[in-house]
């Protein structure tokens, strides 16, 4: 009968995790190749072809893969196209974020939209369920509802009037990144700062002014 020490058990456990862990290492890694591999195929598609002619088999053809393998990470093309600008926009501007204002967020984002103009403009022109017209709006609601977080304190609004604020400007963002982009992004990015910022304090300027109860106008 064989008899194993607690050494023998621990030393093969360790054994065993270390080989466990290494094989997920592997998949995840082989799992990342796919993915960046079908996310270049359709990047390459899309400097020639809108996005609404690519079909998931022309995606496959251009990178060498299965429908299967494509199927496997991702839904559909939109589900590719959102999975590219979660892995490149969102990895850039999670850094330094606590050392950058608003208006320095806002233009490292241009800049990236700018370096990437083809493939944002081809992708902002599908719309609808699963879109990256929609997606976008929904990864661009947090960071608004991040920033207005001290304005809704101060004021006591409440959900519906957040809710309201937060889809606005995202959807104000949104539409000036589209006409921006199909408009070949002439303007460059840092004055397309300049201008969204001036507008808004422009604005926020004429409100106020607005707001003011007649007897301190008066005055």
């Amino acid at each position: 009968m064989l008899i194993l020490s607690t050494d023998d058990i621990v030393g093969d456990f360790e054994s065993w995790f270390r080989i466990f862990y290494q094989g997920r290492r592997i998949l995840m890694s082989h799992s990342l190749i796919t993915k960046r591999a079908l996310a270049q195929g359709i990047q390459e598609l899309m400097k020639i072809k809108s996005l609404s002619q690519i079909t998931v088999q022309d995606i496959c053809d251009t990178c060498d893969l299965s429908r299967k393998a494509f199927y496997y990470h991702f839904k559909d093309k939109y589900d590719l196209v959102n999975w590219i600008y979660q892995l490149e926009f969102f990895a850039q501007f999670s850094l330094d974020a606590e050392s950058e204002n608003y208006w320095e967020r806002m233009q490292k984002a241009l800049n990236y939209f700018y370096e990437n103009k083809q493939f944002y403009k081809n992708a902002l022109e599908l719309t609808g369920q699963n879109s990256f017209y929609e997606y976008f709006v929904e990864t661009i609601a947090p960071i608004m509802e991040n920033h207005f977080s001290q304005i809704f304190s101060d004021n006591q609004s409440d959900d519906e009037e957040q809710q309201f604020c937060i889809t606005f400007f995202s959807t104000a963002i949104r539409n000036v990144l589209v006409d921006w982009l199909q408009k070949g992004a002439i303007i460059p990015p840092e004055k397309l700062t300049r201008l969204i910022r001036s507008a808004v304090i422009d604005m926020a300027r004429y409100i106020m002014e607005d707001e003011k109860p007649p007897s301190e106008e008066k005055s």
